[in-house]
């Protein structure tokens, strides 16, 4: 007789995931929409401003990225709920995070500019110089 546990439970597990990626084993609720009783009734904890610091750090002190950016923004209306930030505060954040992801938009398109090769375009001589023995195209010099 085996002591394991089956893959699949006879009954519907709480869908909670904890940060470290596991997940909760205890039986759902039938009326807490897919959670055990206990995360049902946990206590949200209140957001603190070095959660919203620590959305936007990198260990390299690399500048953030749009992912970051997105997630500091969307944390900002229950900072603001909360009392933990000024309205002002907000639209202020607002600014210089639209600031930077106009940046980062701009720096990765002068980047695939200048990652793409540069094709030279013909350039007809005026009318001036041209005759019909003359039928040269002349090409721009990157000098």
């Amino acid at each position: 007789m085996s002591n394991k546990r089956p893959l699949t439970p006879p009954f519907p597990v709480c869908r909670f995931t904890f940060a470290d990626g596991r997940r909760c084993t205890l039986p759902a609720s039938a009326e807490s929409n897919g959670l055990c009783y206990a995360h049902t009734h946990a206590a949200i904890r209140p957001l603190r401003r070095s959660d919203l610091v620590r959305v936007l750090s990198n260990p390299d002190d690399a500048p953030p990225n749009a992912t970051q950016i997105k997630r500091f923004l969307a944390k900002l209306p229950r900072a603001m709920a909360e009392g933990l930030i000024t309205q002002k505060e907000v639209r202020n954040f607002t600014y210089l995070c639209n600031v930077l992801l106009q940046c980062e938009r701009v720096s990765k398109q002068s980047a695939a500019k200048s990652a793409s090769p540069k094709r030279a375009r013909p350039v007809t001589p005026n009318k001036d110089a041209h005759n019909e023995s003359n039928h040269l195209i002349v090409y721009p010099t990157n000098s």
